[in-house]
């Protein structure tokens, strides 16, 4: 137990040891991270659909998954330590003028900054995603450089990196509170005991805003549940098939092993840290999972299961030190996103902790953008 550190990161999914890595490699000084699971990533990260993709609707957004994807495709180089990148591609199917219209203006900005992203034809669709209905699609956008990737394989590789970098990894350890003196850090409380430390990065995903509050502060993150299913076997499934996504109906769809991996969002949850399996949430995406694969009538559901989104009001992750206390380093509100912008943001939290430029300007990802009476929503969220 140490008891003393230059900063401790709380939260030990993939957001929290590609922080606890970069601040490592810039030198920061001691990082200590602090997981009260077993192991790590046993919260979102091990429920993640495991997409990675740069098509958002918001400037910002599609910046940080541009400069991930490339982390993501040398990861070794980075690292040392192998993880694939499976860049199989995301496709958006669209139906609706509304839809069009919305992703068309998406398209030209992600064009605009140096997307290789590609508006389609309903008959171009088959060559890179067979079997899927073509009734009603009218358009489709189609970037061949997103594509999926194991979140495990990803975490581990950052988790042995950190840790050869120095990074004290602390499992089965909880945060119980954290010192604040003239409004500054001086420490946390952990239920193996006080480490004295000036700064704190909240990583904890869907429980960031109990850290936060720790610190008599708050930000506006909410776990909302959402669900996946699984398929067993399926021989039409090809390799090369991509993230699918049915716009209008919110369904995605992606290859897993050697079936598929099924997932919707409910708009109808409300925030709470439920994870348990809802079989009428279920029922929902197989229906509209056939609707958009009729040949999934012969699939047997393998596996599903709950887990939670870190949403905030405007849909874009929170990066950046609280308003209310400086010491206290934000990285969180991903809103179902933290997986594939983990390394954009493990990197630009490092560089902004230790004075750097950022990779990306992450400005509008502040925390006290809540203050503004008008948010810059991020409309392309799944």
């Amino acid at each position: 137990m140490l008891e003393k550190a230059d900063a401790v990161v709380v939260g030990g999914g993939i957001i929290g040891v590609s922080v606890a890595f970069y601040l490592a490699r810039e030198k920061y000084g001691q990082v200590v991270l602090l997981e009260k699971e077993t192991l790590l990533g046993t919260g979102a990260t091990c429920k993640a659909a495991g997409g990675i993709r740069a098509q958002f609707s918001d400037k910002t957004n599609i910046q940080m998954s541009m400069l991930s994807e490339e982390i993501f495709a040398r990861f070794k180089d980075e690292t040392g330590h192998e993880a694939l990148f499976d860049q199989v591609g995301y496709m958006f199917c669209l139906k609706d003028d509304a839809d069009i219209e919305r992703f068309t203006k998406s398209y030209e900005l992600q064009k605009s900054v140096g997307l290789n992203v590609s508006m389609l034809k309903p008959d171009e669709i088959p060559q890179h995603a067979p079997h899927i209905a073509l009734d009603g699609i009218r358009q489709a956008t189609f970037c061949p450089t997103d594509g999926l990737g194991d979140p495990a394989e990803f975490l581990t590789g950052y988790e042995k990196a950190g840790r050869e970098l120095g990074v004290k990894i602390m499992i089965e350890t909880e945060l119980n509170g954290i010192n604040v003196e003239g409004g500054k850090i001086t420490g946390v409380k952990t239920s193996r005991g006080d480490i004295a430390c000036p700064t704190v990065v909240d990583c904890a995903g869907p429980l960031s805003r109990f850290v936060a509050q720790m610190a008599g502060t708050d930000i506006p993150v909410e776990p909302i549940r959402r669900q996946i299913v699984t398929t067993g076997p399926l021989e039409f499934v090809k390799p090369f098939f991509p993230m699918v996504v049915d716009v209008k109906s919110g369904l995605y769809c992606h290859k897993e092993s050697k079936g598929m991996l099924l997932g919707w969002a409910d708009p109808a949850v409300e925030p709470s840290t439920d994870i348990s399996i809802d079989p009428d949430y279920t029922d929902a995406i197989l229906e509209r999972a056939l609707d958009l694969i009729p040949q999934l009538e012969e699939a047997e559901v393998a596996n599903q299961w709950a887990g939670l989104y870190e949403v905030t009001p405007d849909h874009r992750a929170i990066i950046g030190p609280n308003p209310e206390l400086s010491s206290l380093f934000h990285v969180t509100g991903f809103s179902g996103h933290g997986f594939m912008h983990a390394p954009a943001a493990g990197l630009v939290a490092a560089q902004t902790l230790t004075g750097q430029a950022p990779a990306v300007d992450i400005g509008s990802l502040s925390p006290d953008r809540f203050k503004d009476a008008e948010l810059s929503i991020e409309t392309n969220v799944i």
